[in-house]
């Protein structure tokens, strides 16, 4: 947390997201006329990312300023959410396939500080040489492509610069009873999405559920409220969103484990 240290070191060099991360470092430093200044060189420069995309939208609501956003503007618009049992898309047989190998591929998972009673598979899970996996890879990319083309008519980089290439990577998660998962977003990512292998029924209807939302990640908030939204989801919904959008989900207390596969488009 040497944030000033960091912001010089980060003048350094250009590799990678190196600058947006400068970005970050001067956003959590509060020196809100550097912020906007580098904000707008990485703007003209057109630099593009998850990121960079979830500092405008947060610092548009912070500074009460205009949001110049070069990833996604209005990112809360992009949730899509469906039931893939519903439209036929998701057969029973294969939910309970995946289940299955969630079980196996959770016995090796790796640590998740973020994850509050539950376990993180390691590694990518779409590597396996699975025929489930395989499936379920085939329907992801399926639904990636009709995301896409909902939202096809949108200026915004996020899907006008949509990545050529990419690695899709994807890994379960289960939560115990009382399990959640604190607000996030996937700075590696582009596109974000999961896909509710099993979700207990509970008493409250919001338990389990997920939420959007444009803070997280302890930004300073100078005391302003942030726009939420919550997706009431069920066994067989997926839910996908740009990668800038923090989120989180809501403490559940049933009986039983509540099994998730999580995915991102990676950009190369």
């Amino acid at each position: 947390k040497l944030y000033n240290e960091a912001i010089k070191h980060f003048d350094l060099t250009d590799f990678g997201n190196s600058k947006t991360l400068q970005l970050e470092c001067v956003y959590i430093s509060e020196d809100k006329d550097m912020f906007l200044k580098k904000q707008s060189e990485l703007v003209q420069k057109n630099i593009s990312n998850s990121l960079i995309g979830c500092l405008s939208s947060h610092a548009s609501v912070r500074y009460a300023v205009p949001e110049k956003n070069p990833f996604c503007g209005k990112p809360l618009s992009f949730v899509f959410h469906k039931n893939l049992i519903s439209d036929l898309s998701l057969k029973s047989e294969l939910i309970g396939n995946i289940a299955k190998v969630a079980k196996d591929r959770l016995v090796d998972s790796r640590k998740q500080n973020l994850l509050k009673g539950g376990l993180q598979s390691a590694g990518n899970a779409f590597l396996l040489d699975n025929s489930h996996i395989k499936d379920l890879k085939v329907l992801i990319e399926n639904q990636i492509n009709e995301y896409r083309s909902h939202f096809s008519a949108s200026s915004d980089n996020f899907i006008k610069r949509w990545p050529k290439n990419y690695e899709l990577y994807g890994w379960f998660v289960t939560m115990e009873p009382g399990g959640s998962l604190d607000a996030h977003m996937h700075r590696e990512g582009w596109l974000s999405g999961s896909l509710y292998i099993d979700i207990p029924e509970s008493k409250n209807k919001e338990e389990g559920n997920i939420v959007f939302s444009l803070d997280g990640a302890d930004y300073p908030t100078n005391e302003n409220r942030f726009p939420e939204m919550v997706v009431d989801i069920s066994t067989g919904d997926i839910c996908m969103f740009p990668s800038s959008l923090f989120h989180y989900t809501v403490p559940f207390f049933s009986s039983e484990k509540r099994i998730t596969f999580a995915f991102d488009i990676i950009p190369k």
